[in-house]
């Protein structure tokens, strides 16, 4: 049996972004930067999403990008040298599918994959210094 995840970062505030923050970081949504990020997201994963993947559910996550990067680096065991250069794209969706033991086994984006590249690589340039 496959379990799907939809993660996707949000551009809005909803009422689960808010619980997820007040979840995973402890000290608001504000904070976002002085916060361990992976280390408050694998809880959330252990006693959260994971159980409602193993209730048959299909949980849509929306939250800011440094948490959704936090759940991959947490998932995929992927190295911090790695990690610094995942672009997640604003309102893109990612679907991870997992095996039965919730280990990932494929991942992908929803839509137009040309689409997807140009948001990588805008969220890529927010990071860069602009021109005086």
């Amino acid at each position: 049996m496959r379990h799907n995840i939809f993660l996707t970062a949000a551009a809005i505030t909803s009422v689960f972004f808010i619980n997820f923050c007040a979840s995973v970081f402890h000290c608001g949504c504000q904070a976002l930067c002085s916060c361990d990020t992976v280390a408050r997201v694998s809880p959330f994963w252990e006693s959260t999403i994971a159980p409602a993947l193993r209730a048959g559910q299909r949980p849509v996550i929306a939250a800011h990008g440094n948490s959704i990067r936090a759940l991959i680096k947490y998932l995929e065991n992927t190295p911090d040298d790695e990690i610094v250069n995942l672009n997640i794209p604003t309102a893109r969706p990612l679907v991870y599918e997992f095996d039965a033991q919730l280990k990932p086994v494929g991942r992908r984006y929803l839509g137009d994959a040309a689409e997807i590249e140009a948001a990588m690589a805008a969220v890529a340039a927010q990071g860069r210094a602009r021109p005086a």
